[in-house]
């Protein structure tokens, strides 16, 4: 049996808030402590205005000038990098995102092209993304890699429109009752399964 999620339309703003609270686990720099939120939103030029609970993004975000790929720490981690794709997606301007850790991963990122937004793949490891995307819904077979897989997610999320994602076993493996938490910030995601 096939497992597939039904993805309802949602808004930007959520996209936004969800990709970045994925990877907002506090690192420590020279200066303090800086959340990876934060190098998120400063890496694209826009700015977070942190309150004790809540935090705003003024103005629209843009591409930065430099590629963005991991570093050692205090950098950013190799893990949260595909989460940046989604971002860069509604960023105006073009992004280069360089995954040079991890062979051919970087292709999966490619599927964001269903919804809308323009990826271009330039060699296994690194792709080009242009935006700003305006997301649409579609069907997509989950990626075999958990991190791209559920920036194809956060995507459907923003999507207008209802998108489906089949085969998510990576993601339920990889991030438990993740769809039955993001219903509890207001997503409207259906868990079914196909014969």
């Amino acid at each position: 049996m096939k497992r597939a999620l039904k993805w309802a339309g949602f808004t930007l703003a959520i996209l936004l808030i969800l990709a970045l609270g994925v990877v907002a686990w506090a690192v420590s720099t020279q200066s303090g402590t800086r959340s990876i939120a934060r190098i998120a939103v400063d890496a694209l030029g826009g700015k977070l205005a942190l309150g004790q609970v809540e935090g705003t993004i003024a103005g629209p975000l843009t591409a930065p000038t430099d590629k963005i790929h991991p570093m050692p720490f205090p950098g950013l981690n190799i893990d949260n990098l595909p989460f940046f794709a989604v971002i860069a997606a509604v960023a105006e301007g073009q992004t280069l995102l360089h995954d040079w850790v991890y062979e051919n991963r970087a292709i999966y990122l490619t599927e964001l092209n269903k919804l809308g937004a323009q990826v271009k793949l330039l060699d296994p490891h690194r792709v080009m993304i242009e935006g700003p995307t305006h997301f649409s819904g579609a069907e997509i077979v989950c990626p075999p890699a958990l991190r791209p897989a559920v920036v194809i997610l956060l995507a459907m999320l923003a999507s207008k429109g209802t998108s489906v994602l089949r085969s998510t076993y990576v993601i339920h493996r990889g991030y438990e009752d993740l769809a039955e938490r993001l219903n509890l910030l207001g997503a409207q995601i259906e868990t079914f399964h196909d014969l």
